[in-house]
């Protein structure tokens, strides 16, 4: 018990180091190897964690997981660019003298939209953007 208090602080730390190097993964790796180092029976075993996991997956699995990964983001970042556009069109229009200020900031502009139009306009384009995304991230990743 005095040596697993004397190490822990030395485990914490050497978590947070590989957290900063090698993510969740690397920063759980540590913890995992000193569990199963003091639990095995037989002599301690050590797994590197500097070198990654090799996982094989098929072509299609890789495409699917990437594609589907960027479509959830796109769900999220959508509302952001149908606001940036609308205020980005009152810009352009009120440049040509054409156009009056109907939004006066990015809230007003998302609250306008969806006090007007209904919750889902702040979603509008979403099916085209998650196609897009699907496919170049799809493949991409």
């Amino acid at each position: 018990e005095a040596v697993a208090a004397l190490l822990l602080p030395q485990l914490i730390f050497d978590s947070f180091i590989s957290a900063l190097s090698f993510g969740v993964e690397g920063a759980l790796c540590p913890l995992g190897c000193a569990l199963r180092m003091a639990s095995t029976v037989g002599g301690p075993r050590h797994i590197d964690h500097t070198k990654p996991l090799k996982a094989k997956n098929s072509l299609l699995f890789d495409v699917l997981m990437g594609g589907s990964a960027a479509t959830a983001a796109c769900v999220f970042t959508n509302p952001m660019e149908v606001v940036k556009t609308r205020l980005q069109l009152q810009g352009e229009m009120q440049t040509k003298g054409t156009g009056k200020q109907v939004y006066t900031g990015l809230f007003d502009c998302a609250g306008k939209i969806v006090r007007n139009e209904g919750v889902f306009a702040i979603q509008k384009g979403l099916v085209p953007g998650a196609m897009y995304q699907m496919v170049m991230n799809g493949v991409r990743l």
